[in-house]
């Protein structure tokens, strides 16, 4: 493992292959062909650390969904310590139920993950009520 502090980047692309539809973008990766920064004693980033990674998904939401718990940090890497990040974790457990009930992709032990999970998200978010009712 290398030295430093992993940066994240996400670049979604559509390929949509019905009707012979063609679709074709270019990925532009912001990577500089050198770390250096002249006259600085800091880096861009660290020799030899550069990673990426490509998944194709048949779905758009697809990736979001397969782990439990769906919470900041499973999609944003985003720690989870405000009243902010709680409730976009109550929201994206809510939708994945609310996504996996339309797309009639019914499974009973993600079912019962999700609402353990709503209801640990409910339970956080009163955590963070003041005495006068607000958040």
């Amino acid at each position: 493992q290398p030295d430093g502090v992993p940066q994240y980047r996400h670049t979604s692309v559509l390929l949509d292959l019905s009707n012979r539809a063609f679709l074709l973008q270019y990925m532009h990766i912001n990577v500089t062909e050198t770390p250096i920064i002249p006259y600085e004693y800091i880096r861009y980033y660290v020799y030899s650390s550069n990673l990426a990674e490509i998944s194709v998904v048949g779905d758009v939401v697809g990736p979001a969904f397969p782990n439990m718990p769906v919470n900041a940090t499973s999609l944003l890497n985003l720690p989870m310590d405000s009243a902010e990040q709680n409730m976009f974790n109550f929201a994206a457990n809510f939708y994945t139920l609310w996504y996996m009930r339309l797309t009639n992709q019914k499974n009973r032990l993600m079912y019962r993950q999700a609402f353990h999970h709503l209801n640990v998200a409910l339970q956080r978010q009163l955590s963070f009520q003041n005495e006068d009712g607000s958040f």
